[in-house]
Protein backbone atom coordinates (compact mmCIF):
# COMPACT_ATOMS: atom_id res chain seq x y z
CA UNK A 1 0.00 0.00 0.00
CA UNK A 2 2.68 2.35 0.59
CA UNK A 3 6.18 3.29 -1.28
CA UNK A 4 9.35 4.50 0.23
CA UNK A 5 9.38 8.18 -1.29
CA UNK A 6 12.67 9.56 -2.13
CA UNK A 7 14.51 12.16 0.12
CA UNK A 8 12.10 15.28 -0.14
CA UNK A 9 10.66 14.12 -3.44
CA UNK A 10 7.15 13.78 -0.90
CA UNK A 11 4.05 14.14 -3.58
CA UNK A 12 1.57 16.72 -2.54
CA UNK A 13 -0.85 13.76 -2.24
CA UNK A 14 0.57 12.99 0.79
CA UNK A 15 0.33 16.10 1.81
CA UNK A 16 -3.02 16.94 1.25
CA UNK A 17 -4.13 13.85 3.18
CA UNK A 18 -2.27 14.76 5.80
CA UNK A 19 -3.77 18.09 6.26
CA UNK A 20 -6.95 17.07 5.18
CA UNK A 21 -7.07 13.80 6.59
CA UNK A 22 -8.98 12.56 3.36
CA UNK A 23 -5.89 9.78 3.00
CA UNK A 24 -3.81 9.69 0.24
CA UNK A 25 -6.21 10.12 -2.89
CA UNK A 26 -6.95 13.94 -2.62
CA UNK A 27 -5.37 14.93 -5.43
CA UNK A 28 -5.08 13.49 -9.20
CA UNK A 29 -2.57 11.98 -10.52
CA UNK A 30 -2.29 14.64 -12.52
CA UNK A 31 -2.24 17.20 -10.18
CA UNK A 32 1.05 15.16 -8.62
CA UNK A 33 3.92 17.19 -8.10
CA UNK A 34 7.21 16.84 -5.30
CA UNK A 35 8.05 19.26 -2.90
CA UNK A 36 10.94 19.99 -4.78
CA UNK A 37 8.62 22.55 -6.60
CA UNK A 38 7.95 25.16 -3.76
CA UNK A 39 5.16 23.95 -1.89
CA UNK A 40 5.00 26.93 0.56
CA UNK A 41 3.32 28.41 -2.44
CA UNK A 42 1.22 25.71 -3.71
CA UNK A 43 -2.30 26.85 -3.81
CA UNK A 44 -3.79 23.09 -3.67
CA UNK A 45 -2.57 23.05 0.08
CA UNK A 46 -3.71 26.68 1.04
CA UNK A 47 0.00 27.45 3.12
CA UNK A 48 2.60 29.94 2.86
CA UNK A 49 5.96 30.63 4.62
CA UNK A 50 4.20 31.76 7.71
CA UNK A 51 1.59 29.23 8.56
CA UNK A 52 2.91 25.64 8.65
CA UNK A 53 0.51 24.31 11.26
CA UNK A 54 -1.69 21.53 9.90
CA UNK A 55 -3.43 21.34 13.01
CA UNK A 56 -5.55 23.69 14.86
CA UNK A 57 -3.66 24.60 18.50
CA UNK A 58 -6.91 23.36 20.80
CA UNK A 59 -5.25 25.22 23.47
CA UNK A 60 -2.51 27.60 24.25
CA UNK A 61 0.38 26.80 26.79
CA UNK A 62 -0.44 28.57 29.93
CA UNK A 63 2.85 30.22 31.03
CA UNK A 64 1.50 31.13 34.61
CA UNK A 65 -0.06 27.49 34.69
CA UNK A 66 1.30 27.52 38.57
CA UNK A 67 0.11 30.61 39.47
CA UNK A 68 3.68 31.39 40.43
CA UNK A 69 4.84 33.33 37.73
CA UNK A 70 6.28 36.78 38.74
CA UNK A 71 3.31 38.77 38.03
CA UNK A 72 1.18 36.54 39.80
CA UNK A 73 3.45 36.44 43.04
CA UNK A 74 3.05 40.32 43.47
CA UNK A 75 -0.35 41.39 44.92
CA UNK A 76 -2.49 43.75 43.20
CA UNK A 77 -2.57 46.59 45.49
CA UNK A 78 1.19 46.90 45.38
CA UNK A 79 1.59 46.29 41.91
CA UNK A 80 -1.13 49.15 41.06
CA UNK A 81 0.33 51.84 43.52
CA UNK A 82 4.09 51.43 42.74
CA UNK A 83 6.08 52.93 39.77
CA UNK A 84 7.95 51.84 36.73
CA UNK A 85 11.24 51.77 38.55
CA UNK A 86 9.62 49.54 41.64
CA UNK A 87 7.67 47.44 39.35
CA UNK A 88 11.19 46.16 38.01
CA UNK A 89 12.63 46.23 41.29
CA UNK A 90 9.20 43.48 42.07
CA UNK A 91 9.35 41.56 39.08
CA UNK A 92 13.48 40.96 39.93
CA UNK A 93 12.91 39.78 43.40
CA UNK A 94 10.28 37.31 42.78
CA UNK A 95 11.79 35.87 39.09
CA UNK A 96 12.69 32.30 39.41
CA UNK A 97 15.93 31.39 38.35
CA UNK A 98 16.54 27.69 39.56
CA UNK A 99 15.00 24.31 37.77
CA UNK A 100 13.09 21.99 39.63
CA UNK A 101 14.14 18.15 38.91
CA UNK A 102 11.36 15.84 39.87
CA UNK A 103 11.29 12.15 39.69
CA UNK A 104 8.01 10.42 40.38
CA UNK A 105 8.71 7.03 41.17
CA UNK A 106 5.92 4.20 40.88
CA UNK A 107 6.09 1.60 43.63
CA UNK A 108 7.19 -1.97 43.27
CA UNK A 109 5.40 -5.58 42.55
CA UNK A 110 2.99 -6.04 45.20
CA UNK A 111 0.85 -8.38 46.61
CA UNK A 112 -2.81 -8.13 44.36
CA UNK A 113 -4.48 -11.03 46.41
CA UNK A 114 -4.03 -9.45 49.94
CA UNK A 115 -6.11 -6.37 51.13
CA UNK A 116 -2.88 -4.52 52.80
CA UNK A 117 -1.11 -4.99 49.19
CA UNK A 118 2.37 -5.04 50.92
CA UNK A 119 5.32 -5.56 48.35
CA UNK A 120 6.13 -8.91 47.23
CA UNK A 121 9.54 -10.35 47.32
CA UNK A 122 10.35 -9.38 43.34
CA UNK A 123 8.56 -5.89 44.41
CA UNK A 124 10.98 -5.58 47.53
CA UNK A 125 14.42 -6.28 44.97
CA UNK A 126 13.04 -3.91 42.43
CA UNK A 127 12.87 -1.07 45.30
CA UNK A 128 16.27 -2.36 46.28
CA UNK A 129 17.78 -2.14 42.61
CA UNK A 130 16.03 1.20 42.18
CA UNK A 131 17.54 2.30 45.38
CA UNK A 132 20.97 1.54 43.96
CA UNK A 133 20.61 2.72 40.99
CA UNK A 134 19.92 6.32 42.56
CA UNK A 135 22.65 6.60 44.50
CA UNK A 136 25.05 5.43 42.36
CA UNK A 137 23.28 8.74 40.10
CA UNK A 138 25.46 11.23 41.91
CA UNK A 139 22.11 13.24 42.25
CA UNK A 140 22.27 15.22 45.19
CA UNK A 141 18.41 14.58 46.02
CA UNK A 142 16.53 16.76 48.04
CA UNK A 143 13.36 15.24 49.95
CA UNK A 144 10.82 12.64 50.25
CA UNK A 145 7.60 13.25 50.09
CA UNK A 146 5.65 11.92 53.53
CA UNK A 147 2.79 9.26 52.28
CA UNK A 148 -0.84 10.56 52.24
CA UNK A 149 0.38 13.92 54.50
CA UNK A 150 -1.13 16.12 51.45
CA UNK A 151 -3.17 18.55 52.54
CA UNK A 152 -6.59 19.87 50.85
CA UNK A 153 -5.04 22.74 49.80
CA UNK A 154 -3.20 21.37 47.47
CA UNK A 155 -6.01 19.29 45.50
CA UNK A 156 -8.02 22.44 45.86
CA UNK A 157 -4.95 23.94 44.03
CA UNK A 158 -4.75 21.57 41.09
CA UNK A 159 -8.27 21.17 40.88
CA UNK A 160 -9.24 25.21 40.55
CA UNK A 161 -5.95 26.25 39.63
CA UNK A 162 -5.95 29.14 42.24
CA UNK A 163 -2.62 27.92 44.33
CA UNK A 164 -2.41 26.84 47.05
CA UNK A 165 -3.83 29.28 49.48
CA UNK A 166 -7.42 28.67 48.49
CA UNK A 167 -7.68 27.27 52.26
CA UNK A 168 -7.31 28.54 55.15
CA UNK A 169 -5.27 26.78 57.99
CA UNK A 170 -8.11 25.97 59.86
CA UNK A 171 -10.01 24.28 56.69
CA UNK A 172 -7.12 21.99 55.97
CA UNK A 173 -7.65 18.41 55.99
CA UNK A 174 -5.51 14.88 54.78
CA UNK A 175 -6.69 13.50 51.24
CA UNK A 176 -8.13 10.79 53.53
CA UNK A 177 -11.56 12.48 54.41
CA UNK A 178 -12.57 11.19 51.15
CA UNK A 179 -12.18 14.21 48.95
CA UNK A 180 -15.00 13.24 46.66
CA UNK A 181 -17.50 14.62 49.13
CA UNK A 182 -15.62 17.78 49.69
CA UNK A 183 -17.95 20.69 49.52
CA UNK A 184 -15.13 22.86 49.29
CA UNK A 185 -14.09 20.88 46.25
CA UNK A 186 -17.51 21.53 44.97
CA UNK A 187 -17.43 17.31 43.89
CA UNK A 188 -19.96 14.27 43.92
CA UNK A 189 -19.50 10.53 42.87
CA UNK A 190 -20.98 11.20 39.34
CA UNK A 191 -18.66 14.48 38.48
CA UNK A 192 -15.34 14.03 39.25
CA UNK A 193 -13.59 15.31 36.29
CA UNK A 194 -11.68 18.51 37.19
CA UNK A 195 -10.96 19.43 33.84
CA UNK A 196 -13.39 19.52 30.84
CA UNK A 197 -12.59 17.13 28.39
CA UNK A 198 -11.15 19.14 25.18
CA UNK A 199 -11.49 16.65 22.41
CA UNK A 200 -13.22 13.04 22.46
CA UNK A 201 -11.04 10.02 21.83
CA UNK A 202 -11.10 9.69 18.04
CA UNK A 203 -11.84 5.75 17.48
CA UNK A 204 -10.80 5.83 13.90
CA UNK A 205 -7.77 7.77 13.97
CA UNK A 206 -5.97 5.69 11.96
CA UNK A 207 -9.01 5.03 9.66
CA UNK A 208 -8.64 1.09 10.26
CA UNK A 209 -12.10 0.55 11.81
CA UNK A 210 -14.16 -2.19 10.44
CA UNK A 211 -16.72 0.07 8.43
CA UNK A 212 -13.32 2.49 7.17
CA UNK A 213 -11.98 -0.86 5.55
CA UNK A 214 -15.53 -1.53 3.66
CA UNK A 215 -16.46 0.63 0.57
CA UNK A 216 -19.52 2.73 1.11
CA UNK A 217 -20.94 1.53 -1.83
CA UNK A 218 -20.72 -2.11 -1.29
CA UNK A 219 -21.74 -1.18 2.05
CA UNK A 220 -25.01 0.35 1.58
CA UNK A 221 -26.20 -2.17 -1.25
CA UNK A 222 -26.05 -4.71 1.74
CA UNK A 223 -28.42 -6.91 3.97
CA UNK A 224 -28.06 -6.62 7.38
CA UNK A 225 -27.00 -10.35 7.61
CA UNK A 226 -24.12 -9.17 4.91
CA UNK A 227 -23.22 -6.24 6.55
CA UNK A 228 -22.33 -8.31 9.91
CA UNK A 229 -20.04 -10.77 7.85
CA UNK A 230 -18.36 -7.95 6.50
CA UNK A 231 -17.77 -5.93 9.82
CA UNK A 232 -16.52 -9.81 11.32
CA UNK A 233 -14.09 -10.14 8.26
CA UNK A 234 -12.52 -6.74 8.56
CA UNK A 235 -12.46 -6.62 12.41
CA UNK A 236 -8.67 -6.89 13.38
CA UNK A 237 -7.97 -9.43 16.50
CA UNK A 238 -4.41 -9.22 17.01
CA UNK A 239 -2.53 -6.36 19.24
CA UNK A 240 0.52 -4.68 17.76
CA UNK A 241 3.53 -3.67 20.18
CA UNK A 242 5.78 -0.90 18.60
CA UNK A 243 9.09 -0.23 20.13
CA UNK A 244 10.60 2.94 19.36
CA UNK A 245 14.39 3.03 19.35
CA UNK A 246 16.59 6.16 19.73
CA UNK A 247 19.92 6.01 18.21
CA UNK A 248 22.87 5.91 20.23
CA UNK A 249 25.31 9.58 21.39
CA UNK A 250 26.70 10.37 17.46
CA UNK A 251 29.23 12.91 16.80
CA UNK A 252 27.75 16.18 16.77
CA UNK A 253 30.86 18.27 15.14
CA UNK A 254 30.78 16.38 11.67
CA UNK A 255 28.41 16.61 8.64
CA UNK A 256 28.27 12.50 8.20
CA UNK A 257 27.13 12.79 12.25
CA UNK A 258 28.79 8.59 13.26
CA UNK A 259 27.94 7.46 16.18
CA UNK A 260 31.08 8.07 19.06
CA UNK A 261 32.20 4.83 20.73
CA UNK A 262 30.33 5.64 23.92
CA UNK A 263 26.70 5.47 20.90
CA UNK A 264 28.28 2.31 19.83
CA UNK A 265 28.33 0.79 23.19
CA UNK A 266 25.22 2.38 24.05
CA UNK A 267 24.10 0.32 21.10
CA UNK A 268 25.46 -3.07 21.90
CA UNK A 269 23.87 -2.92 25.60
CA UNK A 270 20.63 -2.30 24.24
CA UNK A 271 21.02 -5.02 21.83
CA UNK A 272 21.76 -7.59 24.43
CA UNK A 273 18.92 -5.77 26.69
CA UNK A 274 16.53 -6.85 23.51
CA UNK A 275 17.92 -10.06 23.18
CA UNK A 276 17.14 -10.89 27.05
CA UNK A 277 13.85 -9.54 27.60
CA UNK A 278 12.68 -13.06 26.11
CA UNK A 279 10.22 -11.19 23.69
CA UNK A 280 10.21 -12.65 19.85
CA UNK A 281 10.23 -10.14 18.02
CA UNK A 282 9.60 -9.83 14.75
CA UNK A 283 11.44 -7.38 12.19
CA UNK A 284 13.55 -3.98 12.71
CA UNK A 285 12.92 -0.97 10.30
CA UNK A 286 15.49 1.54 10.78
CA UNK A 287 15.93 5.63 9.50
CA UNK A 288 18.56 5.59 6.27
CA UNK A 289 20.58 8.39 8.67
CA UNK A 290 23.94 6.95 9.78
CA UNK A 291 23.49 7.58 13.45
CA UNK A 292 20.44 5.53 13.31
CA UNK A 293 21.72 2.99 10.93
CA UNK A 294 24.65 2.19 12.82
CA UNK A 295 22.93 1.64 16.02
CA UNK A 296 20.42 -0.64 14.43
CA UNK A 297 23.02 -3.21 12.68
CA UNK A 298 24.89 -3.06 16.29
CA UNK A 299 21.71 -3.29 18.06
CA UNK A 300 21.05 -6.67 15.75
CA UNK A 301 24.61 -7.99 16.19
CA UNK A 302 23.68 -8.84 19.99
CA UNK A 303 20.08 -10.42 18.93
CA UNK A 304 19.04 -13.47 16.84
CA UNK A 305 18.83 -12.90 12.92
CA UNK A 306 15.95 -10.42 11.93
CA UNK A 307 14.33 -9.29 8.73
CA UNK A 308 15.24 -5.57 8.43
CA UNK A 309 14.71 -2.59 6.09
CA UNK A 310 15.59 1.12 6.19
CA UNK A 311 13.20 3.79 5.63
CA UNK A 312 13.74 7.08 4.10
CA UNK A 313 10.81 8.49 5.65
CA UNK A 314 11.68 7.89 9.11
CA UNK A 315 15.01 10.50 8.75
CA UNK A 316 15.51 13.08 11.65
CA UNK A 317 13.34 16.53 10.99
CA UNK A 318 11.22 19.11 12.84
CA UNK A 319 8.17 17.51 12.93
CA UNK A 320 5.66 20.41 13.99
CA UNK A 321 6.36 24.27 15.22
CA UNK A 322 6.40 23.40 19.17
CA UNK A 323 4.61 25.17 22.44
CA UNK A 324 6.00 26.42 23.99
CA UNK A 325 8.80 27.69 21.86
CA UNK A 326 12.15 27.19 22.66
CA UNK A 327 14.85 29.95 22.23
CA UNK A 328 17.98 27.10 21.39
CA UNK A 329 16.27 25.62 18.64
CA UNK A 330 14.46 27.59 15.86
CA UNK A 331 14.31 25.63 12.51
CA UNK A 332 13.20 27.66 8.95
CA UNK A 333 8.98 27.37 8.31
CA UNK A 334 10.18 25.58 5.85
CA UNK A 335 11.72 22.54 7.75
CA UNK A 336 8.80 22.05 9.52
CA UNK A 337 6.74 22.36 6.36
CA UNK A 338 8.47 19.50 4.67
CA UNK A 339 10.05 17.19 7.09
CA UNK A 340 6.21 17.27 8.59
CA UNK A 341 4.70 16.41 5.78
CA UNK A 342 7.61 13.09 5.56
CA UNK A 343 7.45 12.64 9.11
CA UNK A 344 3.45 12.47 9.50
CA UNK A 345 3.62 10.16 6.30
CA UNK A 346 5.93 7.69 8.29
CA UNK A 347 3.21 7.90 11.31
CA UNK A 348 0.23 6.99 8.95
CA UNK A 349 2.97 4.28 7.64
CA UNK A 350 3.78 2.41 10.56
CA UNK A 351 1.27 3.62 13.72
CA UNK A 352 -2.24 2.04 13.26
CA UNK A 353 -3.89 -0.92 14.35
CA UNK A 354 -3.31 -4.51 13.08
CA UNK A 355 -4.67 -5.81 9.24
CA UNK A 356 -7.20 -8.30 10.04
CA UNK A 357 -5.02 -10.70 8.83
CA UNK A 358 -3.12 -10.33 11.43
CA UNK A 359 -3.41 -13.36 13.74
CA UNK A 360 -0.99 -12.76 15.93
CA UNK A 361 -0.05 -10.73 18.48
CA UNK A 362 3.56 -8.43 16.91
CA UNK A 363 6.81 -6.74 18.45
CA UNK A 364 8.27 -4.37 15.74
CA UNK A 365 11.20 -2.77 16.31
CA UNK A 366 11.70 1.20 14.55
CA UNK A 367 15.09 2.98 15.39
CA UNK A 368 14.89 6.45 14.56
CA UNK A 369 14.96 10.01 16.08
CA UNK A 370 13.92 11.45 19.45
CA UNK A 371 12.27 14.14 17.27
CA UNK A 372 10.43 11.49 15.05
CA UNK A 373 9.77 9.44 18.09
CA UNK A 374 8.14 12.30 20.03
CA UNK A 375 6.16 13.50 17.21
CA UNK A 376 4.77 9.88 16.90
CA UNK A 377 3.98 9.64 20.35
CA UNK A 378 1.84 12.93 20.46
CA UNK A 379 -0.01 11.76 17.68
CA UNK A 380 -0.49 8.19 18.56
CA UNK A 381 -1.73 9.13 21.74
CA UNK A 382 -3.98 12.10 20.04
CA UNK A 383 -2.01 14.61 22.17
CA UNK A 384 -1.43 18.30 20.77
CA UNK A 385 1.39 17.66 18.33
CA UNK A 386 2.75 20.63 18.97
CA UNK A 387 3.54 19.42 22.59
CA UNK A 388 6.24 16.93 21.14
CA UNK A 389 9.25 18.73 22.23
CA UNK A 390 7.69 19.23 25.87
CA UNK A 391 9.40 15.41 26.32
CA UNK A 392 13.18 14.32 26.46
CA UNK A 393 14.71 10.86 25.25
CA UNK A 394 18.22 9.95 26.58
CA UNK A 395 20.37 7.68 23.39
CA UNK A 396 19.83 4.49 22.87
CA UNK A 397 15.98 4.21 24.55
CA UNK A 398 12.90 2.28 24.08
CA UNK A 399 9.38 3.62 23.86
CA UNK A 400 6.93 0.82 24.38
CA UNK A 401 3.39 1.94 22.16
CA UNK A 402 0.96 -0.27 22.00
CA UNK A 403 -2.06 -0.65 19.85
CA UNK A 404 -4.96 -2.61 20.62
CA UNK A 405 -7.08 -3.99 17.99
CA UNK A 406 -10.01 -1.79 18.93
CA UNK A 407 -7.29 1.05 17.88
CA UNK A 408 -6.99 2.55 21.34
CA UNK A 409 -3.38 3.43 22.24
CA UNK A 410 -1.07 2.93 25.20
CA UNK A 411 2.36 3.78 26.52
CA UNK A 412 4.35 1.09 28.49
CA UNK A 413 6.96 2.95 28.80
CA UNK A 414 8.88 6.31 26.91
CA UNK A 415 12.15 6.82 27.02
CA UNK A 416 13.53 3.89 28.75
CA UNK A 417 17.10 4.00 29.50
CA UNK A 418 17.44 0.87 32.78
CA UNK A 419 19.94 -0.52 30.56
CA UNK A 420 22.30 2.49 31.03
CA UNK A 421 24.58 2.98 33.94
CA UNK A 422 25.95 6.53 34.79
CA UNK A 423 28.75 5.90 32.87
CA UNK A 424 26.91 5.19 29.52
CA UNK A 425 23.94 7.52 30.18
CA UNK A 426 23.39 10.32 27.66
CA UNK A 427 20.94 12.68 26.05
CA UNK A 428 22.69 14.40 23.01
Amino acid sequence: MFKQLARLAIPVTATVGFIGHTGFDAVSAKEKRTTSENPLKDDILNLDEKNCRYFPIEKQWDTDWDLRSPTSLIRPKKWNSASEEEKAEMIKKVTPTATRNIFLIRHGQYQLSTSDKFLTELGKKQAAILGKRLESSEVKFDKQLARLAIPVTATVGFIGHTGFDAVSAKEKRTTSENPLKDDILNLDEKNCRYFPIEKQWDTDWDLRSPTSLIRPKKWNSASEEKKAEMIKKVTPTATRNIFLIRHGQYQLSTSDKFLTELGKKQAAILGKRLESSEVKFDKVTYSTMNRATETAKIMMSQMKELPSSSDVLLEEGAPYPPVPAVSHWKPHNKEFFVDGARIETAFRKYIHRADPEQEKESFELIVCHANVIRFFICRALQLPPEAWLRMSLGNSSITWLVIRPSGNVSIRSIGDIGHLDKDTLTFT
